[in-house]
């Protein structure tokens, strides 16, 4: 017999940018997300965070992400290292 739990977890919008200079309309996009959105985690992670989040968690993949040729093959990479830490199946066998 196996029992499957679910973790629901607060929702958690991570948003990324180049660096703290953003553009006004994305800034003002930002700011909307976090109106609609009052109970959410926000976090933002620029390219540099990225690196170092991959070389701290994941540094196994750093050569990998290393060798993307294009930017956003990089952020789409790192956004399924993010979503393969937050999302948990913890799996019990209770035989």
């Amino acid at each position: 017999k196996t029992i499957i739990v679910i973790t629901i977890m607060q929702l958690t919008i991570i948003q990324t940018w180049k660096s703290l200079e953003t553009p006004v309309y994305l800034y003002d996009l930002s700011q909307r997300m976090r109106e609609h959105n009052p109970n959410a985690k926000h976090l933002l992670f620029l390219d540099n965070n990225i690196v170092a989040f991959i070389k701290t968690f994941f540094p196994e993949y750093y050569e990998f992400f290393s060798s993307l040729k294009y930017k956003i093959q990089q952020i789409d990479f790192f956004q399924y290292l993010v979503i393969y830490i937050l999302v948990t199946w913890n799996k019990f066998d209770s035989r």
